[in-house]
């Protein structure tokens, strides 16, 4: 994820949620390519 596109994600989040002067942690999972079945 890159890191401008994480600051826009935490911002809207502190704005929707309330969540002001409080760490937020975003941990972004890779997904597996899709191929070929075996």
């Amino acid at each position: 994820m890159e890191a401008g596109y994480r600051r826009f994600v935490e911002r809207r989040l502190r704005e929707e949620f309330g969540f002001e002067g409080t760490p937020i942690h975003i941990s972004v999972r890779v997904r597996e390519k899709r191929g070929k079945k075996k």
